[in-house]
């Protein structure tokens, strides 16, 4: 198994790493798989959507342009469904709640932070956008790998 590292040491030219502006909050500590992107304003209404479908080998990147620190996005229902459906990770550019428990999951999760409110139930998102964050365009179909050390884009066949 490769790390972040390793593999920014063997494919500089190739790799996009992003900003370090998140922090780690899930019990696993190392993932990859393909980026689905989901664009939403303060509501987590894509992340229940898109926690209910199979995730195998997926990881969702999620952009809240609301990014108040006002509401958290993931909380330990959701990154539970998100397990049983066999999601690798999910990276938010906006906050979670339930720390204390999602530590205690099997998934990798990386966001800004954390907030005690829920999301708003109403509003819109979009899916499959390309996002531009923590200094990187990210599109779904994006190859990401996340560790302790960080998160990176390779979009390379010969891993």
């Amino acid at each position: 198994m490769f790390g972040t590292a390793e593999l920014c040491d063997k494919f500089k030219e190739k790799v996009r790493v992003l900003a370090p502006t998140l922090y780690d909050f899930g019990g696993s500590h190392f993932c990859f798989g393909i980026a689905v992107t989901i664009k939403c304003e303060g509501n987590n209404l894509g992340i229940i959507q898109l926690a209910k479908e199979g995730g195998k080998g997926r990881i969702m990147v999620v952009d809240d342009k609301d990014n108040t620190n006002k509401y958290a996005l993931l909380n330990y229902q959701i990154a539970n469904q998100m397990i049983i459906n066999k999601w690798q990770g999910i990276i938010i550019n906006g906050y979670i709640r339930n720390s204390n428990l999602l530590k205690e999951l099997p998934i990798t999760i990386k966001a800004l932070g954390t907030v005690p409110y829920g999301s708003i139930k109403k509003g819109s998102f979009s899916l499959y956008e390309p996002l531009s964050f923590a200094g990187q365009r990210i599109i779904s179909g994006d190859k990401i790998f996340m560790d302790n050390d960080g998160i990176i884009i390779l979009n390379t066949e010969n891993i």
